[in-house]
């Protein structure tokens, strides 16, 4: 609050640190003429009407957190500092009013420096799970699609083949280092845009495979933080066509 009868910053002392005291008291009269002795502190404030560190008078029982009176720097009544907000509600109307142009966010792409073939070999061979699929040399069957497993120059790649809809896929088989930042690129980079699960997992069934990766895919979506804090809600999402999705 703005107090123009004032002469200094009183604060409520219950937001008030042990540390943030100074050891000091001050005579304090009151409108109806009572006197205090309140402890000084120095805090620091952000405020429409004064910024900054400041020597204020703790009192229990001030009618609100904070008061400003006539210090220096306290700008008047009449000329707030609208761009600091201190426990106000600001409509949609406002926000968009009021809304400036922020810094475009690149990810930062150097954390994950890649793997080149040997490395991504290793891995491969490292994984029990990858090593079974291939040791296991089966080509299944289901509803016209075909799924099999081969190694080329020594690297595990998924055949998945889809004749009915013309679908012919390659994908190298993924170790489990590498899973987290190929759903990171697929879906947070700038050319993944947070796009929804499905178009995701689109993006990394057309190069990539791993055991589970539905789950997985389903999962990084759904725990997307800026996806659950920007998504449309009360929504009922359409039901699929049969046939629609992706390949598996």
């Amino acid at each position: 609050m703005r107090d123009t009868g004032c002469e200094g910053v009183v604060v409520r002392r219950q937001l008030v640190d042990a540390g943030q005291l100074t050891g000091e008291c001050c005579l304090l009269l009151k409108i109806d003429n009572t006197a205090l002795l309140p402890e000084k502190a120095v805090i620091n404030l952000r405020t429409p009407f004064l910024s900054g560190e400041v020597e204020a008078l703790c009192i229990p029982d001030a009618i609100c957190d904070v008061i400003v009176g006539n210090v220096d720097g306290a700008r008047s009544p009449e000329d707030p500092d609208m761009s600091v907000l201190v426990g106000a509600a600001t409509t949609r109307a406002q926000v968009k009013r009021d809304a400036v142009s922020k810094p475009l966010r690149v990810p930062d792409m150097e954390r994950h420096g890649g793997v080149d073939r040997e490395q991504l070999i290793k891995l491969q061979q490292e994984n029990p799970r990858i090593q079974e699929l291939v040791d296991a040399g089966r080509t299944s069957r289901r509803g016209g699609k075909v799924v099999s497993f081969e190694k080329a120059r020594g690297i595990v790649y998924r055949q998945y083949e889809d004749p009915g809809h013309n679908v012919s896929i390659k994908q190298v088989v993924l170790p489990k280092s590498l899973r987290e930042y190929v759903m990171s690129v697929a879906h947070d980079f700038l050319t993944g845009a947070h796009l929804g699960i499905r178009k995701t997992k689109d993006k990394v069934l057309s190069n990539f495979y791993w055991p589970g990766v539905d789950g997985d895919m389903t999962r990084y979506c759904r725990s997307c933080d800026l996806c659950q804090r920007t998504v449309k809600k009360g929504i009922v999402p359409r039901v699929p066509l049969i046939g629609e999705g992706s390949p598996c």
